[in-house]
């Protein structure tokens, strides 16, 4: 498979001080992560446009920014990560540490999760744009946070889909480590259907995991 490779721009991380969640930039996406004794925020945010997914038939909103905050009180911490109430994120002390301009890659989902031995944070974006070979529609952005910014590790044109409609980090084979959970939609004998996959990055290409259960 051909695949094209997008440089991402990196900035380095910067405090906006203790603001109140509801005065920052339109949210499109966001999802937690405990992380070295601390909570962080993630979040797609910043008005851009809407795009039309032909593939998916829907249309998805998307943003401008990736965002990094911390969350600054520990008795404020999401007992639940893995469902973000955004009400209760509104009532949070938060502390911005990183931000990273994203526009032309037109994000609209993001989650996070640890799927290896070290301390860095996997990153995955839904992303949407053409590629060199194929028209634009819903493609994945495996990233990285580590020493304080964002760096790619893989931003290809497709997965094992013609298109993915969610996804989200989650230890599916209870090994302590998180793999990607795919919304996968692609075609068979010619009609369009949907099923999950698993992914995880072996070096810098994701593979699609077969599970015995």
């Amino acid at each position: 498979m051909r695949i094209m490779i997008l440089v991402l721009s990196l900035m380095v991380g910067m405090s906006l001080g203790n603001v109140p969640f509801e005065t920052a930039q339109p949210v499109i996406a966001c999802d937690v992560i405990n992380h070295d004794g601390k909570q962080l925020l993630f979040t797609v945010e910043g008005a851009n446009d809407t795009v039309y997914s032909p593939h998916l038939k829907m249309h998805l909103k998307t943003g401008s920014v990736i965002k990094i905050y911390q969350i600054d009180a520990v008795d404020n911490f999401i007992e639940d990560t893995s469902v973000v109430d955004r009400a209760r994120i509104n009532q949070l002390d938060l502390t911005c540490i990183y931000q990273n301009e994203m526009r032309s890659a037109h994000p609209w989902l993001i989650t996070v999760g640890q799927s290896d031995d070290d301390a860095h944070i996997e990153v995955f974006v839904g992303a949407f744009r053409a590629t060199k070979y194929f028209s634009a529609e819903t493609r994945p952005y495996f990233l990285e946070y580590r020493n304080g910014v964002i760096v790619r590790r893989w931003t290809g044109s497709r997965l094992n889909c013609v298109a993915f409609s969610d996804a989200e980090y989650v230890d599916y084979d209870g090994d302590g480590r998180d793999e990607l959970k795919v919304v996968e939609h692609d075609f068979r004998n010619g009609k369009p259907y949907c099923q999950v996959g698993y992914y995880r990055l072996y070096g810098f290409i994701p593979q699609r995991l077969i599970f015995n259960r």
